[in-house]
């Protein structure tokens, strides 16, 4: 396991610990039992962990030295489980005899559940007090608690060496692509330029959306159709944002009103946020347009009513434009597009093996001939059957394959893992966006053997039995996990 993986464990394992087994109801018992103090002490502890692994979003790279400390990270953590398990099972134990003693003896619930307990070692008496094995829960709380803090101080100044910090700018795509055939989804295309041509929606301005997984070639299609002749000819004015992960409300404005001037536009220093709206609005007004957000993402920190009522002051001034303007956005959450009233929804599956052998040998020769030997088509079409159908893999794979002409060293790219490190970091962004719950889920489906079928039902089972899925108030917690 790398650095990285151990700080996905530890941060999302932390949020369970805090989600599972410091509720209300046990510190109100360990209150009872004379530990909550230390009970306390070990949820300020775990904040402090879980601060310092929020810290690290910041770095691209770890440094090597942090690898022993993120394994003592992961045990520790299951050693606070472990201890926080007892703790809760030893509280219901005490709460059931409670109950049990209030309870006629004839009652069947309250038997079967008595001796549930006692089969699994519970005396039949009714339960030693808690405050009885106090002094020795202390003893290993406090145990615990050191033993967190040493890994927390560890892990902070493993982490606070000198590092390359991430920009906040992700790898930005622009609307600029040389027009030709773009393999695998011409029909995609053909019915995308139809659906933004179209004038036959009731709104004036609708959106349409692209969705996807990582490295489908979302903004691909996105570009190819944008430098269309038939687009370019229909709309008034386009313009082309990249929003990321970062939504800046000021930025996307100023870039929209930047791709909406014919020349440089004059509020380069504006900071107001309506200044900015005002002069966009006044600059569509009556105009068709074709806005293209490449690459939206939903964000974790708000709730979806707060985010739409972002998108809807953001969107604002495009309201005034003329019948048939579009909006074309690129997402790889499907909430996004339903987020956005999306009248139309463009899903894109995964390329067919030919049609990811077409691309690799594509993006190698430039368009020329293709002249590859039977051997070497052989290999290509074996190195295509591993890249899951994605574009973005192909396009890595034919960089690797351009400059190589042996059979051994087709070979090698085949048997190597190089393509899939290179493409993992765009893939992961999907998985870093994940809340804590979801990546304890997706970390679980790990186990199983590539290429295995899952069972939903039988999955969904195992993440219940592991505690993964949590119930509420409302829904079965078989359907909690379904909706996962």
């Amino acid at each position: 396991m790398d650095i990285s993986s151990y700080l996905a464990v530890g941060g999302w394992f932390i949020q369970v610990i805090f989600d599972k087994y410091l509720s209300y109801k046990l510190r109100r018992w360990a209150a009872n039992c004379g530990i909550d103090h230390e009970l306390d002490r070990l949820r300020v502890a775990l904040l402090r962990t879980q601060s310092v692994l929020h810290g690290t979003e910041l770095a691209p790279t770890l440094p090597h030295s942090s690898l022993p400390w993120m394994q003592e990270l992961r045990d520790v953590m299951y050693h606070a489980e472990d201890l926080l398990d007892k703790l809760e099972y030893n509280r219901l134990h005490h709460e059931m005899e409670e109950s049990s003693a209030n309870e006629s003896s004839s009652s069947p619930i309250s038997a079967f559940m008595h001796s549930r307990f006692r089969d699994q070692g519970a005396p039949a008496s009714s339960p030693e007090p808690c405050w009885d094995r106090s002094t020795q829960v202390k003893n290993k709380m406090v145990d615990l608690l050191e033993r967190i803090e040493q890994v927390a101080s560890g892990v902070s100044e493993a982490l606070s060496l000198p590092r390359n910090i991430r920009s906040n700018n992700r790898n930005i795509m622009t609307s600029s692509i040389a027009l030709g055939k773009i393999i695998g989804r011409d029909f995609k295309a053909q019915q995308l330029v139809t659906t933004l041509t179209s004038s036959q929606d009731e709104n004036p301005v609708s959106v349409v959306s692209i969705v996807g997984v990582g490295g489908i070639g979302k903004t691909a299609l996105a570009q190819h159709v944008y430098n269309d002749t038939r687009i370019t000819e229909n709309f008034n004015v386009r313009m082309w944002i990249s929003v990321t992960h970062l939504f800046d409300e000021l930025r996307i404005t100023k870039e929209m009103l930047e791709s909406a001037s014919s020349s440089r536009f004059r509020h380069d220093g504006t900071t107001s946020f309506n200044r900015l709206q005002v002069a966009l609005k006044a600059r569509l007004a009556s105009k068709r347009f074709l806005l293209v957000l490449d690459d939206v993402w939903n964000s974790d920190n708000t709730t979806i009513a707060i985010e739409e009522e972002n998108w809807r002051k953001l969107l604002a001034p495009l309201k005034d434009g003329a019948k048939g303007s579009k909006i074309l956005l690129t997402t790889r959450s499907s909430m996004v597009a339903e987020m956005l009233q999306s009248s139309y929804i463009i899903s894109l599956e995964a390329l067919l093996v030919n049609d990811c052998w077409s691309l690799i040998k594509s993006s190698m020769f430039d368009e020329t001939s293709h002249n590859i030997n039977s051997q070497l088509e052989n290999i290509g079409r074996k190195i295509a059957e591993t890249l899951s159908g994605l574009p973005l893999a192909a396009k890595v794979v034919a960089r690797h394959l351009k400059h190589k002409h042996s059979v051994d060293e087709w070979k090698q790219v085949l048997q190597r893992n190089a393509v899939w490190e290179e493409i993992m970091p765009v893939l992961r962004t999907s998985y870093d966006n994940l809340p804590p719950h979801l990546k304890q889920c997706f970390a679980y489906c790990s186990i199983f053997p590539r290429d295995w079928e899952f069972e939903a039902e039988q999955l969904i089972l195992q993440w219940i039995a592991q505690g993964f899925v949590h119930p509420d108030a409302c829904r079965r917690v078989e359907d909690i996990g379904m909706n996962t």
